[in-house]
């Protein structure tokens, strides 16, 4: 017998930053001094996004009958940091899916989806998936009594970059170009279309194991990307932080999303993160277990730039792309 979809909450965002940093946690990381939103926005901020029309509740009961006509739920698949992930299909052909249940107690942001008032999580993940292929696709999303679901693509023969490195150890520097040439893509069209996805890291990087195409997943910690903007909360995973988010408790969009691509890029050729700590992430002290294997000078030199100590000296997302350790012939997906 197929799992119902519980209306329930799942688990709690922890109340405060961890000082030891912990790979592959499932609770993720919200700042918000008791002040600010979850995802990085005031109320006062909140108010000027159209947030759409509440759902009536004949409308929702009629939702949650579409639902169960559409899909098929099979069981749990992981806890994310304000839901949980189930495995499903879609009936009419078998389509596999992956189902997000946000419980309403969770959500804090909204914003107008086709006209409805939903999560801003989802508006987020809609916009990014029409900007760039290199997001997973939306199917459908639905209103229940306690809960909004999201129905999402799940890619084949596909496994996170977590598992792929804790599996594989790093990667050689030719497949972790193919890899990261993409995120950088993907994150410069997100960012064009005002989407600050606010946790790039290994744990939300699909890789088909076949091909080496990327999906980027979950826009839980998403926010509009202003680029000329000034956030002074924080959500995200902490090892993944740039240094002013722990010396100034400020940041701007593009500098922070590079510094975690630059950890990331390091997480694919080490195989493991830069820093374990947030005094050696302000410090810029590098693990020295990361220092034997020899890199090309390219490679250290994109790497160095990316995360540099001040903001205003990592390059931009075309300086990335133009940096000629990226200027080989990649595969397009």
């Amino acid at each position: 017998m197929a799992p119902e979809i519980i209306e329930v909450p799942i688990m709690q965002v922890p109340a405060q930053m961890q000082i030891s940093l912990k790979r592959r946690s499932d609770e993720g990381y919200n700042s918000d001094n008791s002040e600010q939103s979850e995802n990085g926005i005031s109320p006062t901020k909140i108010r000027k996004i159209d947030q759409g029309d509440e759902a009536s509740k004949d409308e929702i009961e009629k939702e949650g009958e579409t639902f169960k006509a559409k899909y098929h739920v099979r069981k749990v698949f992981y806890n994310s940091a304000n839901g949980v992930i189930y495995t499903g299909f879609r009936k009419s052909d078998m389509t596999e899916v992956c189902i997000k249940q946000v419980p309403k107690s969770r959500v804090t942001n909204f914003a107008n989806l086709e006209g409805r008032r939903f999560p801003l999580e989802f508006v987020m993940h809609v916009n990014a998936a029409k900007a760039s292929h290199g997001v997973v696709k939306i199917y459908d999303w639905f209103e229940r009594k306690t809960s909004y679901v999201l129905v999402m693509e799940r890619p084949k023969d596909s496994v996170d970059l977590f598992d792929l490195s804790a599996k594989y150890g790093s990667l050689k520097e030719d497949p972790a170009k193919i890899i990261f040439h993409q995120i950088v893509k993907i994150c410069k069209s997100l960012s064009s279309s005002s989407v600050f996805h606010r946790d790039i890291k290994d744990e939300n990087i699909l890789v088909d194991t076949e091909t080496l195409e990327v999906k980027l997943i979950d826009f839980g910690c998403a926010t509009e990307f202003d680029r000329n903007r000034v956030y002074s909360s924080v959500s995200g995973t902490p090892e993944f932080f740039p240094p002013e988010v722990f010396t100034e408790n400020v940041y701007k969009a593009e500098p922070t999303t590079v510094w975690s691509l630059g950890t990331l890029l390091h997480v694919l050729i080490y195989g493991d993160i830069p820093f374990h700590n947030t005094e050696d992430i302000v410090q810029n002290k590098i693990s020295s277990k990361n220092s034997s294997k020899k890199l090309s000078e390219s490679c250290e030199n994109l790497l160095k730039k990316m995360m540099s100590p001040k903001s205003e000296d990592r390059p931009s997302f075309d300086e990335i792309l133009a940096h000629p350790w990226l200027q080989d012939t990649f595969p397009k997906f």
